[in-house]
């Protein structure tokens, strides 16, 4: 039925066997063999014939009329009527299915070379199916991963299982490398396939939330420890501070051993900076943020900038011509200009090169957010947004680190770097903003960061200090402090300043307690900000609920504008020390509040 059919057709069009061969690259001999009835054609080689005829596979069993009578003909009964519709229907759904699936479907020989390949295939690939087929189909990976997709095609065909899954790149007509997932398919026995079936899934957008996923689990693990860790180490560093100082008052000034102590007090300074990074990179989410002039600040900036410039090159300014307001924190927006202009510099070797500051107005789209190139993205929304750019024409980064260069310590540089680019991540982060980098070995990198546009209802939270009265004031002191050490150094410091009377409570319950029995002789409380059982916050509503006048000090490792903070210091008689902090600071401070 089928010679018959592919006769009646290829009569109807005026062509001849030579004709028909040439255009469906189909030997003229198969095609011969297949109108008598001596071979049952394989579906590419039907498929490649139907196409020759510009028919489909649904048309090829309609019934054909106006076509020369069949040198052979069938008797046409009610039974092969019934059986051509049937079969008719069936290719019309298979080709169907197979022509609007998200799936590129190929079948390979067990040479790795195409014989068939469906429409979603060719307008993936794109170029000639020709071309495709002169060629093993793993050529289509990505040049990294050609060997590896090779390798696992051939030891699937060599082992003989049944199906194997490979993962790699695949260069789309567009010239974009996209992530694709093949699922190969054993079926050389089939008498009507004979061959291996690939089936190809596009994993781009999957395998990016994927790895958005993974690098949020990341951010947010890593955040919550340096969070922690930063909490430590601020009371270890007060520790140390305190007790050098401590040591200092007691053994006088003409000891031998003062040299050594201003060593480790020196030393201890060095710590400081280290410990706002960390602050830094687990970003705040409780900042009291500003409106900022984005274009403002950088020319403020400018000596600073400049003087990371050693080598003599050029530093360069693209700034917008209209003022660009953001609502950030003046600090961590200044550090993270600073972190990146350094990190271009080092970027370029030695010899004339280039960095250039670019600001601008965008409207960024939920497209945009979602194409590549992205570092930070999860908070960023679609919407006008504020560019800040630093491109330098440096080395470039490989791309093999790409995906390491945010990571805390990590460094292309020597030990004891790489906190710079993982703390701007971390700042990025608390503005809601957004980094995107581009980069290529010998051509310089590019990094891109972007903050939504102030909102005109935006509040200002401002820090109101109390004013300074008398240098002193009675009564005793109440220190709550969950860090037993570390209370004992808070004693020591206030004992040697005239404050005899001290009372030590671990958290804010036990303060409380401690109030409530000698509210009468008690005229400061020192509350650590983030205690257990009880915190610094609570404890203050509390006994400020007992004694509106009582005098309060946060002796806190917290963020400098955290919020929970500024809302205590507004309403009066309340001062903050941010730990690790030097006596004569405890000292001020208590002259502040007396």
């Amino acid at each position: 039925m089928i010679g018959m059919r592919l006769r009646q057709f290829r009569q109807a069009k005026a062509l001849t066997l030579d004709e028909l061969a040439e255009s469906s690259r189909v030997n003229r001999g198969t095609i011969h063999r297949i109108e008598l009835d001596q071979v049952s054609p394989r579906l590419d080689t039907l498929i490649d014939l139907c196409r020759s005829l510009d028919i489909s596979l649904g048309d090829f069993f309609q019934p054909i009329h106006g076509t020369p009578p069949a040198t052979d003909p069938i008797e046409n009964t009610p039974e092969l009527a019934g059986f051509q519709k049937g079969v008719s229907t069936w290719l019309e759904h298979a080709e169907a299915l197979i022509r609007y699936s998200a799936d590129s479907l190929c079948v390979l020989d067990s040479d790795g070379f195409a014989i068939y390949e469906s429409d979603c295939a060719l307008h993936f690939y794109g170029g000639t199916l020709e071309e495709r087929r002169s060629r093993p189909w793993w050529t289509c990976a990505h040049p990294d991963e050609q060997a590896a997709v090779q390798s696992s095609f051939e030891a699937f065909v060599e082992k003989g299982e049944p199906s194997a899954l490979v993962q790699f790149r695949a260069l789309h007509r567009d010239g974009s490398w996209r992530w694709v997932r093949t699922t190969l398919s054993r079926q050389l026995d089939h008498p009507l396939i004979q061959g291996i079936i690939a089936s190809t899934q596009d994993v781009t957008l999957l395998r990016r939330l994927e790895e958005d996923a993974t690098r949020n689990q990341k951010s947010e693990s890593l955040a919550i420890a340096l969070g922690g860790i930063t909490h430590s180490f601020s009371n270890l560093l007060m520790v140390m501070q305190a007790q050098i100082e401590l040591a200092q008052v007691k053994l006088g000034p003409d000891s031998l051993i003062q040299p050594n102590l201003a060593s480790m007090e020196e030393a201890l300074k060095c710590a400081n900076p280290l410990l706002e990074r960390m602050r830094d990179y687990a970003g705040n989410p409780l900042l009291a943020l500003e409106p900022l002039d984005l274009n403002a600040l950088i020319l403020d900036s400018a000596t600073t900038l400049h003087a990371l410039n050693r080598r003599g090159d050029s530093l360069r300014y693209d700034l917008a011509e209209r003022g660009l307001l953001i609502n950030a924190d003046r600090r961590l927006l200044k550090r993270l200009l600073i972190d990146l202009v350094a990190n271009a510099f080092d970027a370029i070797s030695e010899g004339a090169g280039s960095v250039t500051l670019r600001t601008a107005h965008l409207h960024l789209s939920a497209d945009e957010i979602q194409s590549d190139g992205w570092v930070e993205r999860d908070l960023l929304k679609p919407g006008d947004c504020v560019l800040l750019e630093i491109r330098d024409t440096g080395c470039g980064i490989a791309p093999e680190l790409l995906s390491r260069l945010f990571d805390p310590f990590f460094t292309t540089k020597f030990m004891g770097r790489g906190m710079s680019l993982s703390a701007v991540q971390g700042t990025v982060r608390a503005h809601v903003g957004g980094i995107r980098m581009t980069s290529r070995l010998g051509e310089g990198s590019c990094f891109q960061i972007l903050i939504p546009l102030a909102s005109p209802r935006h509040s200002e939270v401002r820090e109101h200090l109390p004013h300074s009265v008398s240098s002193a004031f009675p009564g005793a002191v109440l220190v709550a402090e969950d860090d037993m050490v570390l209370r004992g150094c808070i004693r020591g410091m206030l004992e040697l300043l005239g404050h005899r009377d001290v009372l030590e409570a671990e958290n804010g319950e036990q303060a409380l307690c401690l109030y409530l029995a000698h509210a009468e002789r008690i005229g400061l409380a020192v509350l650590d900000l983030d205690m257990p059982v009880m915190g610094g916050i609570e404890a203050f509503t509390k006994l400020r609920g007992l004694n509106p006048s009582l005098k309060v000090l946060f002796s806190t490792g917290a963020w400098q504008r955290d919020p929970r903070l500024a809302v205590k210091l507004s309403e009066g008689l309340t001062a903050v020390l941010h730990k690790p902090y030097r006596m004569e600071e405890l000292r001020n401070a208590l002259t502040g509040l007396a």
